[in-house]
């Protein structure tokens, strides 16, 4: 039986669409993990919206462990970095699920910064307390202490600001200033002028 010529050539047609789409499927649920190294190099920019839609795409692929929790710290922390009212609660049960996670402390950190952010100074410092700086690069590092320090300077926990804010005081960094500041009230409350003076002389140079 010969097949009329109209309808060869439809079903040669049909074929050259089906195929190429057949391989692009294959091709993108075989590659999971590249969502997730896409993710990474936005998370890395700052670029926080489209990573987490990289985030819940290689979630969505089903991964293993430990890639799977890794995956999904970061999203919530995206979350978080925009704003979204739930990301507390997902990243607080999350910790609380995987407190030993190796991006637990990382998302401790985060979950810190966001509080402080916020001006929420008594929840960054009960979540800065369970952060082990010495996991933290340098710069995060830095950051933690005068983060931690100036949030104690604003709940009039003087002492223990004034341990964290002697850190950050003495490199011509971007901690300089504050950090000398606010170590000059200090002093000064404690009736040393001299010390104040110093401090305060040291705001007036890095200007």
């Amino acid at each position: 039986m010969r097949i009329p010529i109209f309808k060869f050539w439809a079903i040669c047609f049909a074929a050259l669409i089906f195929i190429p789409a057949r391989a692009q499927k294959t091709i993108v649920f075989s590659d999971p993990i590249k969502h997730y190294n896409q993710a990474l190099e936005l998370f890395d920019k700052e670029k926080y919206g489209p990573a987490q839609t990289e985030f819940e795409r290689f979630i969505e692929s089903n991964p293993q462990e430990p890639i799977l929790t890794n995956a999904l710290f970061y999203k919530a922390i995206c979350a978080l970095e925009m704003k979204n009212y739930q990301a507390e609660i997902e990243l607080g049960l999350l910790l609380e699920k995987n407190p030993e996670h190796i991006k637990a402390n990382f998302a401790r950190f985060r979950l810190g910064k966001y509080f402080y952010q916020n001006k929420k100074y008594p929840k960054a410092i009960e979540q800065y307390k369970e952060v082990d700086s010495e996991a933290l690069t340098q710069d995060e590092r830095k950051e933690y202490w005068f983060n931690l320090g100036h949030s104690y300077f604003e709940t009039e926990k003087y002492a223990e600001a004034k341990g964290y804010l002697t850190r950050t005081s003495k490199n011509k960094d971007k901690y300089f200033y504050p950090s000398n500041y606010y170590l000059g009230y200090i002093v000064m409350l404690e009736n040393e002028l001299d010390a104040a003076l110093n401090y305060f002389n040291n705001v007036q140079s890095s200007k």
